[in-house]
């Protein structure tokens, strides 16, 4: 079971029952807002690392983002998060997704079948999660998969998140959010063409952060 399949079969129940009470989601869209998400909100982290040519700003983005708690008390995670929804939702897109912060709230958007307003809701609830599970993680000292690799820099934390994650796009200047958004909004394939590149970064996460039983 990979990262992402670990932090749905543990929290994706709790997580889409808050989305119904507290947001009017249906069960089966709310079911889907984790792993449909995931991609983009790590493909972001992965863009600020390129962009910036500096793993600090990429875990500036975590620490200031994720939210290494919110799993320990969903509720009031949730509670929180959405009375400050507001002031923070504008902040969260900017943060993340940077210069591509409407396209990927456009993106999300038609990937889950919600507005755009609804994803500028959740996200200052659902990305402090996907990040704070990552953070969680990388703590947890976890290294890389047994393949014999070791990550730059000597295997920090940061070292080894650019590393797995520019797996996906053929190393460090990979674009896992271009690749998403691409899906999304760029022709054919639309929706296959996401559901793999999420599969891939799901796989190529679980193998760092979850492991396979």
């Amino acid at each position: 079971m990979n990262f992402l399949e670990q932090l749905q079969s543990a929290h994706g129940d709790q997580v889409a029952q808050q989305l119904t009470s507290r947001f009017g989601l249906g069960p089966d869209k709310a079911a889907q807002v984790l792993p449909r998400m995931a991609p983009f909100v790590l493909g972001g982290v992965q863009a600020k690392m390129r962009d910036e040519m500096d793993e600090e700003t990429a875990e500036s983005v975590l620490n200031e983002h994720g939210d290494h708690s919110a799993l320990d008390d969903l509720d009031g995670h949730f509670g929180r998060a959405q009375q400050h929804q507001a002031a923070t939702s504008k902040d969260m897109l900017g943060g993340i997704f940077g210069q591509q912060a409407r396209q990927a709230q456009a993106a999300m958007a038609q990937q889950l079948g919600v507005s755009p307003d609804m994803i500028a809701k959740i996200l200052p609830v659902i990305a402090p999660l996907i990040l704070g599970a990552v953070m969680n993680k990388m703590k947890a000292g976890r290294g890389l998969p047994n393949t014999g690799a070791t990550a730059p820099g000597g295997g920090g934390t940061m070292d080894i998140l650019g590393t797995i994650l520019g797996q996906q796009g053929g190393g460090r200047g990979g674009d896992i959010l271009g690749s998403v958004l691409g899906s999304v909004l760029g022709g054919g394939g639309q929706r296959g063409g996401l559901a793999q590149k999420a599969g891939c970064l799901s796989s190529i996460l679980g193998g760092l952060l979850g492991g396979r039983k």
